[in-house]
């Protein structure tokens, strides 16, 4: 009768139980306590440095794809002709070296964010309407000369147009606008926009799933 007492006394002290769990669904919290028990990392755990490297390796690889597609889209829009192959080739090895200076400078200046800062997919829908344009439509082929002025004129013509734009961004975040426009523009608006931009890059998708299944990705 004593060591019963003592228990129920000890249930009203602590609602919670005697060892933690809940006494009205103990199933539940012991759900729970396994599940943080499978954690390896929690919201504020630090992994070694050793694992960090390996984590980061990981992550450049899944990148890698993303960081591709940008440089072989504007390669091509660009209309070198025979020199489309060098110019993709520099235009990846510039994606990379941006890539790698705007990872070090956010992750050690800016919010320090555990991404890889790389090519942003959001500027590909201006690549095609621009390629689309009828001043920029390249009817050359992979044999034929195109002198260098010609399609780096474009190249620099892409360039200015999206740090306008990203200019533009910048503006409209600052500004605070943003907020205003959220309030009269939802998800009703903005995915029809958004299956609009995907179905209009199908005809790039099949086009480069059909050379190899890895670009795809």
């Amino acid at each position: 009768m004593t060591v019963v007492g003592r228990s129920r006394s000890l249930n009203r002290i602590h609602p919670t139980g005697i060892n933690g769990t809940d006494p009205k669904f103990p199933e539940t919290s012991s759900i729970e306590d396994s599940a943080q028990q499978q954690l390896q990392y929690r919201v504020n755990d630090i992994p070694e440095w050793k694992q960090c490297i390996l984590l980061g390796l990981q992550q450049t690889m899944i990148c890698f794809s993303g960081c591709l597609i940008a440089p072989y889209l504007v390669s091509e829009i660009a209309c070198a002709g025979i020199a489309t192959t060098a110019l993709r080739v520099r235009l990846i090895s510039s994606a990379f070296i941006v890539t790698g200076v705007t990872t070090f400078m956010q992750s050690a200046l800016g919010l320090r964010l555990a991404i890889l800062q790389g090519p942003s997919f959001t500027f590909l829908p201006p690549l095609f309407a621009f390629a689309s344009l009828p001043e920029i439509q390249c009817n050359a082929t992979s044999s034929d000369i195109i002198p260098e002025e010609i399609y780096l004129e474009n190249i620099r013509t892409i360039q200015g147009s999206l740090m306008l734009s990203s200019l533009s961004l910048i503006l409209l975040g600052s500004c605070g606008l943003i907020g205003v426009i959220a309030r009269y523009i939802g998800p009703v608006t903005i995915c029809p926009l958004l299956i609009l931009l995907c179905v209009g890059n199908v005809h790039v998708i099949v086009e480069k799933a059909e050379m190899h299944w890895i670009s795809i990705a």
